[in-house]
């Protein structure tokens, strides 16, 4: 058996186990968007990063294009619309900056423009932006194939008893693991 059969199996005897609905269309917000990108690594998601990403789209409806985002940023202070200090949001005014320099204005331009490798590179450039975090830019964005590996897949997958340190790896197990399934990986990702 592959490892790839290995978790497909583990998920499908599993009592608990979910596959999530389809995905959820993106925010229709870039300042939520890169808000929530920049801020989850690290940070625990229900009570830090998704309180702020509320919080940005109800308190800056015109935070739908990147564009507007940045001028609100300018305008208000970086700082003071994420009530977060340190390096986040310096990481977020760079993405920002980088994204209106390209004219990715919404969820759909990002999409398209991260499927390009030299700006999917671009953006892993960007100090405090690594791998995980550009390929959740792709999951925000819409991308049904993309994998966001970090050390909850990692946990996941040693748990289904095909432990691995690399991420490379443990993107090929999920992508092929998917397939079995029938799954986008994006959903497979959200579903682990």
């Amino acid at each position: 058996m592959t490892k790839a059969e290995t978790v497909a199996s583990y998920i499908r005897q599993h009592p608990e186990f979910e596959i999530v609905p389809r995905m959820d269309d993106p925010y229709g917000h870039m300042g939520a968007t890169l808000t929530d990108a920049v801020l989850q690594s690290g940070i625990d998601y229900n009570s830090v990063v998704r309180r702020r990403v509320d919080q940005i789209q109800s308190d800056y409806p015109s935070a739908r294009t990147t564009s507007e985002f940045a001028r609100i940023l300018r305008d208000d202070g970086v700082e003071t619309i994420l009530r977060f200090k340190g390096r986040k949001p310096r990481t977020l005014l760079a993405l920002v900056s980088l994204l209106v320099e390209n004219r990715v204005e919404r969820e759909h331009d990002l999409l398209v423009w991260l499927r390009n490798p030299d700006n999917f590179a671009r953006v892993k450039g960007i100090k405090g932006i690594k791998n995980k975090t550009a390929n959740y830019l792709r999951i925000l964005s819409g991308d049904p194939d993309a994998i966001a590996v970090d050390v909850r897949l990692l946990a996941f997958l040693a748990e289904a008893g095909v432990p691995t340190s690399d991420f490379t790896e443990a993107e090929s197990v999920i992508r092929e693991a998917a397939k079995l399934l029938g799954v986008e990986p994006a959903r497979l990702d959200k579903s682990m």
